[in-house]
């Protein structure tokens, strides 16, 4: 008995959620590079500061993964993933100073903030989705 292999990023790209072309490819690129440049000019900050959390590269990666997804992504519900994916590693890292009272405020701040516009993000989505009946980007340029 043979077991077939799925080959899972063409399954995604198949069913229209990401996407790959040079463009994205070069946007991935300034992503990550930018990415690595905030690691490595924050190290300084942090060893004055004496934060020694292991919690902020991995939060970093999250949400430069998140941007990864936005940047690819070809349908609204791929879109509003990336977006919450940026969005919570955001408040997270907004409070990352856990001790200090900006920090604990502006983490609140922003976490009912992007509370708002997530739902009106949502919103609006679900209105185009209920006027087109389509959720790629491609389906709403097309009636557009």
């Amino acid at each position: 008995m043979m077991v077939e292999m799925i080959d899972v990023d063409a399954a995604i790209l198949q069913h229209g959620l990401l996407g790959v072309d040079q463009l994205i490819n070069i946007i991935k690129i300034v992503s990550l590079l930018s990415s690595i440049g905030i690691l490595l000019l924050s190290l300084d900050y942090y060893n004055k500061q004496n934060i020694l959390d292991y919690e902020y590269p991995i939060l970093i990666l999250i949400a430069t993964l998140g941007m990864l997804l936005l940047v690819s992504s070809k349908d609204l519900i791929t879109f509003y993933l990336a977006i919450e994916i940026i969005s919570l590693t955001s408040y997270i890292l907004a409070t990352i100073k856990r001790n200090g009272q900006y920090s604990t405020e502006a983490g609140i701040k922003y976490f009912l903030l992007g509370a708002v516009s997530s739902g009106i993000l949502l919103f609006g989505s679900s209105l185009l989705y209920a006027l087109t009946g389509e959720t790629t980007f491609q389906g709403l340029a097309t009636f557009m």
